[in-house]
């Protein structure tokens, strides 16, 4: 991900959503909207993409407001 989009995004995960009937594995981080497809059994990155039904859900349930004040917060 680092040598694909940027060497500054965090790589702390929220979330690591495993499709076994698929033969995939999504990593979803919880600082940045971006996300990382696995192939299960070799390992080879399928995709990575911006999530933007993440960023849809955000406002819907308003914890992008919290994640902004949380980061301003952080910031000083």
């Amino acid at each position: 991900m680092h040598d694909s989009i940027s060497p500054e995004l965090d790589t702390k995960l929220n979330r690591i959503d495993v499709r076994s009937e698929k033969g995939i594995v999504k990593f979803i981080f919880d600082k940045h909207y971006y996300g990382i497809q696995l192939d299960g059994a070799t390992g080879e990155v399928l995709h990575i993409d911006k999530r933007r039904s993440d960023v849809v859900e955000n406002i819907h349930d308003g914890s992008i407001i919290d994640n902004y004040l949380a980061r301003a917060a952080n910031s000083n």
